[in-house]
């Protein structure tokens, strides 16, 4: 009766916090951790029913269409929160597909994608300086530094015990792992102290990748009490957590985004390494520099459309950027995620680096790599 045409299909998610297995598991042992991902359920259905994401759709990035959201948060009792969504389907039969790691070209729709969602939120751009109500709106319902990687989600000794853990974790990955053809350029002894080189930067590394973390402003880090006003001019949304099982890909070229739990402001290049890390299979690793080269210049093009922003960074810029993230990828794979590495047993859902020994390979070399690059940018000032 509206003129709208009613869907062939949708898709309904909800979550009763009190009747999963690893809530009820939290709620007794790591209260911190329920209360954070009650909210990440909140921060989701926020994001989807937002002006500000009916505006990112009409401007040509996929994302779920919300129908009907009813949000249910309970602060003082996370067990008892709930959330319910009625989306869009990114169906089958509407030609989505999804694979468990992307090639090479796969990779190139995908980055094209973030660089849109990236652009259309840009610090100054045209949303973030004429939004109104709905960048308002937006500021309130997702989170303030987004990603579940930033250091006030992670416990604080992650950062102590990273050489240990690094050193337990890559013993365990075996023979596929330390035999993989990109490891060919590590000799044995850089590979064995990768984790003691990296626990040395890594505060510093996650201040600089997520600098508007409080957490990691306040840790002693480079970026400090200033580095999230420094790093303001290059703030926009990221998705937070873009790994393939939350991409889909259209028969038509398009690349949909799902899972909108950790989204947030933070800085793009943190939001591509986390990409390229979790969902790039190693041919496409591979082909990493052409592919930033790609994202950058897919950013530029898409500001441009969206009306401009004054302060994208330089592709040097970008390439700091993210050789810092890289390092703090480095710090929760080798100290915490490696911890579930199966190479073994298929899986959609599971990232690269614990799915595929090659993968896990190309980031331990990768790391020792951006070590370099990372001591050769200090050097310079």
């Amino acid at each position: 009766s509206n003129g709208r045409v009613r869907p062939r299909s949708a898709f309904y998610k909800r979550v009763v916090m009190g009747e999963l297995d690893a809530a009820r598991d939290k709620a007794r042992e790591q209260p911190a951790k329920l209360a954070r991902d009650a909210r990440s359920f909140g921060v989701e259905a926020g994001f989807l029913a937002s002006a500000a994401c009916a505006q990112l759709l009409a401007a040509g990035v996929h994302a779920p269409r919300a129908y009907r959201v009813e949000m249910r948060p309970d602060e003082a009792s996370p067990i008892d929160s709930a959330f319910s969504m009625l989306l869009s389907d990114f169906s089958p039969e509407a030609g989505w597909t999804q694979v468990g790691l992307l090639d090479a070209g796969q990779a190139r729709r995908s980055l094209a994608a973030l660089a849109r969602l990236h652009a259309f939120f840009w610090e100054g751009g045209a949303f973030s300086t004429s939004g109104g109500e709905a960048a308002a709106e937006l500021e309130a319902a997702v989170w303030p530094a987004g990603m579940y990687t930033q250091p006030s989600m992670q416990p604080a000794a992650q950062f102590d015990r990273l050489a240990a853990k690094y050193t337990e974790h890559s013993e365990r990955l075996g023979p596929r792992f330390h035999a993989a053809e990109e490891l060919a350029g590590v000799d044995s002894e850089r590979l064995q102290t990768l984790g003691q080189r990296l626990q040395r930067v890594a505060r510093d590394a996650a201040a600089e990748s997520h600098p508007f973390d409080d957490v990691a402003a306040g840790d002693g880090g480079a970026g400090g009490d200033a580095g999230g006003d420094a790093a303001r001019r290059f703030r926009t949304l990221i998705h937070g957590d873009p790994k393939a099982a939350n991409l889909l890909l259209h028969e038509g070229g398009a690349v949909g985004f799902i899972d909108f739990q950790w989204t947030g402001w933070g800085l793009a290049a943190t939001d591509v390494a986390h990409h390229v890390c979790a969902a790039l299979a190693p041919d496409a690793l591979a082909q990493e520099g052409a592919l930033l080269d790609h994202y950058h210049a897919s950013l530029l093009a898409a500001a441009a459309e969206f009306g401009g922003a004054p302060s994208l960074p330089s592709r040097a810029q970008f390439q700091a950027q993210y050789v810092a993230a890289i390092l703090d990828m480095g710090r929760i794979v080798f100290a915490y995620q490696w911890s579930r590495a199966d190479f073994e047993t298929p899986s959609l859902n599971r990232n690269g680096y614990n799915k595929d020994a090659r993968c896990a390979a190309w980031l331990a070399a990768r790391c020792d790599r951006a070590l370099a690059e990372w001591e050769r940018g200090r050097a310079l000032g």
